[in-house]
């Protein structure tokens, strides 16, 4: 992995507002609060707090929101020289719903939004040459004109030396099908180094019930880590060699939105500062426990970006909890 780079992520795809339940009027009715998310802004936040190095790569409207968007991502210190405003497209937005175990749905907003509008043309070629990682996921291979554009991303990436972390961060209601959500992320698997699944995600793109199976599946030649995130029970580490596993830390939990997306932030920012693919088991227990930290401390914050952790809050967490 090279080190002479100015980046250690480029986080690419979603940067959208998460309108988050927030109480009730005096009228008995639902307020929201309106909190930058999207899983690549969240994963750009979260390597910031963990004082990476990190830019976002991606488009939003052009717009009030749009410029709200880009003041909360400097406000965090990440580069937001890829971002590209569309004055003819809207930021999609997403009204987040919390129930009693405090557990998400999601209401989406917005039929052609900007961030799958983003044009090979427009990539900034700067940034995606100099970092050690390209992290995406999201929507953005469900969409043709989009899944081209990342693609391009990938290639001009690799070629000057990044490794590829993905996400797929399945919504099905965003995609046309199972069956093409199934095929498209599979048929994508080749192109990436390190993939992050949730066991539901697992079960559903290998149709396996047992996770070291699944595992195997989605290990193809050319991917070195499978990190698999179990909620509240914890997270594995797959890689050829064996298995990890972390118990999750005990947290007060308010709101689970990117909690997922800080633990993968703080696992491909631990990569990227050791600078390698193979670890072994002792380095991957350490891996996991930061990285469970991470995912824990995103839950007890209402929001994705409000809720990301600093490194400070991480180390005091694994303390408490040795």
């Amino acid at each position: 992995m090279r080190t002479d780079v100015k980046f250690d992520i480029v986080s690419m795809g979603e940067m959208i507002v998460d309108f988050t339940q927030y109480g009730a009027s005096e009228n008995g009715y639902t307020l929201y609060e309106q909190n930058p998310g999207g899983g690549a802004a969240n994963i750009s936040a979260c390597v910031a707090r963990l004082d990476g190095r990190v830019a976002f790569l991606g488009k939003v409207g052009d717009d009030s929101i749009g410029v709200a968007l880009k003041d909360a991502m400097l406000n965090e210190g990440v580069d937001i020289s890829g971002l590209v405003f569309d004055s003819d497209l809207k930021t999609f937005l997403a009204f987040v719903h919390v129930d009693e175990n405090n557990e998400r749905s999601f209401s989406f907003y917005g039929h052609m939004p900007a961030h799958l509008a983003l044009r090979p043309e427009e990539l900034n070629l700067s940034i995606l040459r100099d970092t050690k990682i390209l992290a995406y996921g999201d929507k953005i291979l469900a969409v043709p004109d989009a899944f081209e554009t990342t693609m391009q991303a990938v290639r001009i990436a690799k070629n000057a030396g990044a490794k590829i972390a993905f996400d797929p961060n399945i919504r099905l209601s965003l995609w046309s099908s199972p069956a093409s959500a199934r095929e498209t992320i599979l048929a994508h698997l080749p192109y990436c180094d390190f993939v992050k699944l949730s066991t539901d995600e697992l079960y559903f793109l290998t149709e396996q019930k047992n996770l070291r199976t699944g595992a195997d599946r989605i290990m193809l030649p050319e991917i070195s880590l499978v990190m698999i995130t179990d909620g509240e029970n914890g997270a594995y580490a797959f890689t050829k060699s064996g298995v990890v596993f972390h118990p999750a830390y005990s947290v007060d939990t308010i709101d689970t939105t990117g909690a997922g997306d800080a633990f993968w932030g703080g696992t491909i920012l631990q990569i990227a500062r050791q600078c390698k693919e193979d670890f072994s088991s002792f380095e991957l227990e350490q891996m996991l426990s930061f990285s469970c930290a991470c995912g824990a401390l995103a839950t007890t914050r209402h929001g994705a970006v409000p809720a990301m952790p600093t490194t400070d809050m991480v180390q005091r967490l694994q303390n408490q909890q040795k």
